[in-house]
């Protein structure tokens, strides 16, 4: 604390600043030293600190126009710190916001000083994130929509005006990041301001790191539509690059055999924490009713047309929404069986890959869903798509089928399709999903779990160990 104090009040700074110190119950003599200087101290109890609830409390109490938060555990790197965040007010009156840029500390350790210097707030370039219209933002994809609205509440500055109409959101994680999402979609602009610098960084540990990433994700699912992992074979590849660059910083570090031994039993567990919170929080643990996922069901399915090379699981984007994608290349048939429960319905939806719009690259597609029960069959929707040629076609196509006939029977439900030119036929269905109102035991018991962890992982602010 006493090097913190003396480095913002020895900032090079054209005009006075105030500065206010709030502490939520530290017991290391923090008060104390506060008290020693001209800095204001506000008090509160441990319970009743929130990210958010905690820097509205201090913008609040100051007078300035623009409202500078700088979290206790940062540094500023120099004297000019204060002035490069603030000169972007003075030079456009549409910033909302601004915040600093971050690096490691000297003492990091290894796998903090990776994380750290691969996300976007240790880039070294200038950036200004703004949007036309709530419209343009909707155009986006989920990830562009999740990087245009970064912003980090370790050093940032506001704009008292706004933060006035838009404060900061008591939220449980990411406060900053919804903030700036409000302050963009309201026309400001909010830029990232790397000449000002400051130190920051922590020792990961493996329950810090599944909280972080579980936190993440429910965020970045809720506002942006951002889901980190589609598939289990996405998850498998992350864990995998997070462990094998985990692994590698640790061998490149300076560090004697017993920290590098440490390290190195840490690494995997550090990267699985982050893969498996994250998984846990793409799901909504409060659904009701039943469902089967076919495409947890493809490698017990029947490919009749085609082979297997031409049916499998991906991702498809398509007007900015990924989906888990069954790909069914023409001419190809894949069928699942499966036995209907009551009241059930399958909900997908169907289209090319955007890739292969361009006027040179193959030909329409027709899409056919089908059942067979008792040696019949009984076509469920067939549809010709074409979005080379049909501007309407490029979308996904949504499809809602009644299976209610089929209850309580055995049948086999086939995706096929078929084209007249099937060299660039990357064509698919949108995670087909038989619903019903029934869930079965294991999906209720998954969903109760899912539930408790949810509340209690939300039931107290995420703090740095």
């Amino acid at each position: 604390m006493p090097r913190l104090l003396d480095a913002v009040f020895s900032q090079d700074f054209p005009a006075p600043f105030e500065v206010i110190v709030i502490d939520s119950g530290s017991t290391d003599g923090s008060q104390e030293i506060v008290r020693r200087t001209p800095a204001r101290l506000i008090e509160i109890r441990p319970t009743q600190f929130n990210h958010g609830a905690t820097r509205n409390l201090g913008c609040q109490a100051a007078t300035g126009e623009i409202l500078v938060c700088l979290v206790a555990d940062a540094m500023p790197a120099d004297s000019a710190w204060l002035s490069m965040l603030v000169e972007n007010f003075d030079r456009d009156p549409r910033v909302a916001g601004a915040y600093s840029r971050q690096l490691p500390r000297e003492a990091a350790d290894p796998v903090e000083r990776r994380q750290l210097l691969a996300w976007m707030t240790s880039a070294a370039e200038p950036r200004v994130s703004e949007i036309a219209s709530p419209e343009a933002f909707a155009e986006l994809t989920p990830k562009q929509r999740r990087m245009l609205c970064n912003f980090d509440d370790v050093s940032s500055a506001r704009r008292r005006s706004v933060w006035e109409r838009i404060p900061i959101a008591e939220n449980l994680w990411a406060e900053d990041v919804d903030w700036s999402r409000k302050a963009i979609l309201a026309g400001h602009r909010v830029v990232f301001e790397p000449r000002s610098l400051v130190y920051h960084s922590h020792r990961p540990t493996i329950r810090h790191t599944f909280r972080r990433l579980y936190l993440d994700q429910w965020c970045a699912r809720d506002w942006f539509g951002l889901v980190y992992f589609h598939t289990v074979a996405d998850m498998v590849a992350s864990f995998r690059y997070e462990w094998r660059e985990n692994e590698r910083v640790v061998a490149e570090s300076p560090i004697d055999e017993g920290k590098r031994f440490g390290w190195g039993v840490k690494a995997p567990l550090i990267a699985g924490a982050g893969v498996i919170g994250a998984a846990l929080a793409a799901y909504d643990p409060y659904e009701t009713g039943g469902t089967f996922r076919l495409l947890r069901r493809l490698a017990r399915a029947q490919v009749v047309a085609g082979d297997r090379t031409s049916v499998y699981e991906t991702v498809f984007t398509v007007g900015g929404d990924p989906r888990p994608t069954l790909l069914v290349h023409p001419v190809s048939e894949v069928r699942f069986r499966v036995r209907v429960p009551r009241a059930a319905t399958l909900r997908t939806a169907f289209a090319l890959n955007p890739d292969v719009w361009s006027p040179d690259k193959g030909a329409g597609v027709t899409f056919t869903i089908a059942a067979f029960a008792g040696g019949k069959r009984t076509d469920l929707r067939s549809q010709f798509v074409d979005p080379k040629n049909i501007a309407a076609d490029r979308r996904w196509h949504p499809v809602e089928v009644d299976l209610g006939p089929f209850a309580g029977r055995t049948i086999s439900l086939a995706f096929r399709t078929e084209a007249a030119d099937v060299r660039f036929g990357w064509a698919g269905f949108s995670d087909p999903t038989i619903t019903f109102p029934d869930a079965p035991l294991r999906q209720r018991i998954a969903r109760a779990y899912l539930a408790r962890l949810r509340r209690k992982i939300a039931g107290s602010d995420l703090r740095h160990p």
